[in-house]
């Protein structure tokens, strides 16, 4: 597994720090009493929802440097999931200058209060190298803390790391276990290294009907990974009933998201109709294993 997939790997791991379990109360709570409460009271939950609706522009127009600044507040509380989301505004240059090393420390400070987001964001700079020497063995070991939480892209992450056999002995039923812990969750790109396990017979009996069931459930969650998977299987039409305008349809999702091969794969449709599928597609069910931690960043 190459280090330029890993890196995509990234940014909906990080995203999900955002997804603080306060996010349910923004719709019910007045903006008024909340400001109140984050700047009067100086309220650590308080100020650690305002800052997630002024990054998202949720009841507010979105600014990131006012969340920053909110968050920062919450966080010099030490309230774990405000040092968390201010770690992914570091890491991605939101609303403060762009700086891995900070958001490192951010992150550290949260997992070490066993907070799970944290630990799996920590756990991702650790393997990929940023802010932080590379380290696959410390990665499995913050993500193996944050999947025995329950944690869907910790066990996901998790997952891709057995099979890949970094920082742990490669193991596909470990992989396969993981998979489908954090897919029973609904968690998209789990379902989609899933299927990729059972169209490849990793870890599991090979299965193309499964495979597809589940990369249909991960394509119906808008994965632009599990939309140009599902329609490949399609346009092959070895696995599964040959289906070239359904092809073409997935094809297009996953391209309009940004997904290159997708692109490159609805490019060959559209130019070379009378060519056998098989022929026009440059991607191949064994090069999927490439993909299997790749992903792309969810709407806020």
């Amino acid at each position: 597994m190459s280090r330029h997939y890993l890196h995509l790997l990234a940014v909906t791991v990080l995203v999900a720090c955002i997804s603080v379990a306060i996010s349910a109360q923004q719709d019910s709570m007045d903006i008024e009493g909340l400001r109140f409460a984050a700047e009067a009271q100086g309220n650590a939950l308080a100020q650690t929802t305002l800052g997630f609706m002024y990054a998202n522009g949720q009841g507010v127009l979105q600014d990131y440097a006012e969340a920053a600044r909110l968050l920062q507040l919450a966080a010099d509380q030490g309230y774990a999931p405000a040092q968390t989301t201010l770690g992914f505004m570091y890491d991605n240059g939101e609303g403060v200058p762009e700086d891995d090393v900070e958001a490192v420390r951010l992150y550290q400070l949260a997992a070490d209060q066993g907070y799970a987001l944290a630990q799996t964001n920590l756990g991702f700079m650790y393997a990929d190298g940023e802010g932080i020497t590379e380290n696959d063995v410390e990665a499995v070991r913050l993500y193996q803390l944050a999947a025995d939480q329950g944690y869907a892209p910790a066990q996901t992450n998790l997952g891709s790391m057995y099979a890949d056999g970094e920082g742990i002995t490669e193991n596909d039923v470990e992989a396969v276990r993981l998979y489908q812990l954090a897919a029973n969750q609904g968690n998209a790109l789990a379902q989609n290294n899933l299927g990729l396990m059972y169209a490849d017979g990793e870890g599991v009996p090979q299965d193309d009907a499964e495979a597809a069931r589940l990369l249909r459930l991960a394509s119906d969650q808008g994965n632009a990974l599990a939309q140009n998977n599902l329609g490949f299987m399609y346009a092959d039409g070895e696995s599964i009933p040959e289906n070239d305008v359904e092809a073409v349809r997935l094809f297009q999702l996953a391209a309009d998201q940004g997904n290159a091969v997708a692109q490159n794969n609805l490019g060959l449709m559209c130019i070379m109709p009378t060519v056998e599928a098989s022929q026009r597609m440059t991607w191949k069910p064994s090069a999927c294993i490439s993909w299997r931690r790749t992903r792309g960043m969810p709407p806020r």
